[in-house]
């Protein structure tokens, strides 16, 4: 008796062993599953319709009456030929050559990051398909991985309801055309909101690694890593704690890895470690300078585009300006209502003191799309206010079909 008594308490034991972590795994999922799963969905729908939508309507722009026919005969090529131009060229060929193979006058592969031709070219060798086609891959995964993660930071604080008009501004916002190209900025801005959601509940070493990613896909978004950073310190005295040197070397550290790497690199390949920068420098003017600076170039984007009836490139210029005013306006209210996430108002506040501190101001309107908490507080703020909801992304997303014919048709959009 006493020995069958030590087996069932030994079996009890066994299976409790065993099956605890298991079970902790299936309610973890469980949970998991019951937080994202609106994101989720409605990502995946909004996602969809956005991405037949735009390609429809490039490719009705791009090849005119012949549309149905190429979409028979040649569905692929018809769909995905239309957005081979501008960096998506650059994207592929460093995907498909790697860097130091291509420059054109002022304009060198050295100016773009890494981590989006990289996955470009992961996807290539998994799926064994072309670069472009990767990227479409590429960008529509990043892109259905950003709205899920910008709706869950809308959610927490204001609910469903306003993530999802967050999660439909995000998609007609006037340059979301980007989102939809083999472009960099899907990826860009699922990285930087998946940082936020990490942040937000302070974990920093996840945070300081995405966040590294992110400044990978996109130089700029290296200010991200401060902003997190001063979060981390806001935190701290809120509670009366000093700083915590663990959580402060778990946010800088995957960041510094990353940016001596690109250092490295740099120097081996092109024999100046701040290559990257000079480059970005020459090919489009993105250099340190004072804040009137912005005031000189409107006007003379004005004056010499006005005289070259240059319509498309004066609208797109037109969106940078109002793109780096809209964020210093932004990033005031932010601060004057106390926001909550520090990460965030710090990271508007951080990017709009760099645009406005840039001597070309070219292609920040597509350069902000990276930025998420401008869909977080806009949609909250879009949704309490449903009289004028329908109006604005209307607007809003009849610029943005705009902006994509103008790029359809190899007109210059950002």
């Amino acid at each position: 008796m006493v020995i069958s008594a030590a087996h069932r308490a030994l079996d009890r034991v066994g299976g409790f062993a065993l099956g605890q972590p298991a079970e902790r795994a299936r309610a973890r999922l469980a949970a998991a599953w019951a937080a994202w799963r609106p994101a989720i969905l409605t990502a995946l729908l909004t996602v969809a319709v956005f991405r037949v939508v735009t390609l429809l309507l490039a490719t009705a722009v791009a090849y005119h009456g012949a549309t149905w026919g190429l979409l028979l005969h040649h569905p692929v090529d018809a769909l995905l030929q239309p957005w081979w131009q501008f960096d998506a060229t650059w994207w592929a060929s460093i995907a498909q050559n790697g860097y130091g193979v291509i420059s054109h006058g002022p304009y060198s592969d050295g100016a773009f990051a890494p981590a989006y031709p990289m996955a470009m070219r992961g996807a290539m060798w998994l799926l064994h398909i072309g670069p472009l086609a990767a990227g479409f891959v590429v960008s529509t995964l990043c892109l259905l991985v950003a709205v899920a993660a910008v709706y869950r930071l809308i959610e927490q604080d204001d609910g469903h309801g306003a993530a999802r008009t967050g999660a439909l501004l995000l998609l007609a916002w006037p340059t979301a055309l980007f989102l939809a190209a083999p472009y960099s900025e899907s990826m860009s801005l699922a990285l930087v909101a998946l940082t936020l959601l990490a942040a937000r509940r302070e974990r920093w070493l996840w945070a300081g690694v995405l966040a590294a990613l992110a400044m990978l896909s996109k130089y700029v978004l290296g200010l991200l890593i401060v902003a997190l950073v001063v979060d981390h310190l806001v935190r701290q005295r809120r509670r009366g704690e000093r700083p915590r040197l663990g959580a402060v070397a778990a946010i800088a550290a995957p960041g510094g890895v990353a940016l001596a790497g690109v250092l490295l690199f740099m120097r081996s390949r092109f024999g100046d470690p701040l290559f990257f920068l000079a480059a970005e420098g020459r090919a489009w003017g993105h250099r340190l300078a004072t804040p009137w600076q912005l005031a000189a170039n409107a006007k003379r984007e004005l004056v010499d585009l006005a005289q070259l009836g240059g319509l498309a490139q004066l609208r797109a210029f037109f969106m940078d300006d109002v793109t780096i005013l809209g964020l210093a306006a932004l990033a005031a209210y932010m601060l004057l209502r106390r926001r909550k996430h520090t990460a965030e108002v710090g990271l508007v506040a951080l990017i709009a003191a760099t645009f406005l501190c840039m001597s070309g101001p070219d292609s920040v309107s597509r350069y902000a799309l990276a930025v998420a908490p401008i869909f977080v507080v806009l949609g909250a703020a879009l949704h309490r206010r449903p009289r004028y909801r329908i109006g604005i992304l209307g607007c809003s997303a009849a610029v943005m079909v705009l902006q994509l014919v103008t790029y359809a048709g190899h007109g210059w959009a950002g």
